[in-house]
C-alpha cells in the first residue's frame, strides 16, 4: 500500500499541495487513497511524504542543470549544517533534510505544510 500511496503523491501533488494552501484539512479534490490514508494515518504522513517526493524531484532538477554538482552535493550533504541556501544567478536553492528544494516551489509548499 505504500508504493501506491506514494505513487498517487507523486501523480497528484499538485493538487494536495494546492488543497492544503487553501486549507489545512483534506479536501475531496484528494484522490481517495490518499483520502484514506490521511483518515488512517494522519495529515502529517502524508505532508511529510509529499515534502520528500518534492525535495527529490527538486534534487534531480538541480542535478541534471548542474546547478549543483555531484561532488558538491555530496560535500553539503556530510557538513554539519543541515538547512543551506545557494543562489545561482536567480535561482535560490534551499536545503532541507538532505533534500534540495528549488526556491519558488519550496516556499509555497514549506508554507502550506506548516498552516495549522
Amino acid at each position: 500500500m505504500e508504493n501506491e500511496i506514494d505513487y498517487y503523491l507523486e501523480k497528484t501533488k499538485d493538487t494536495i499541495i494546492e488543497c492544503l494552501m487553501n486549507n489545512s484539512e483534506p479536501s475531496e479534490d484528494m484522490p481517495k487513497i490518499i483520502l484514506k490514508h490521511i483518515e488512517f494515518y494522519g495529515i502529517e504522513n502524508v505532508k511529510k511524504k509529499l515534502l520528500k517526493i518534492i525535495g527529490k524531484n527538486d534534487t534531480e532538477k538541480i542535478l541534471q542543470k548542474k546547478i549543483v554538482t555531484k561532488k558538491m552535493l555530496k560535500k553539503l550533504l556530510e557538513s554539519e549544517k543541515i538547512d543551506i541556501d545557494v543562489e545561482y544567478e536567480e535561482i535560490i536553492v534551499n536545503m532541507y533534510e538532505g533534500k534540495f528544494f528549488i526556491h519558488e516551489l519550496f516556499t509555497v509548499v514549506w508554507d502550506s505544510l506548516n498552516k495549522k
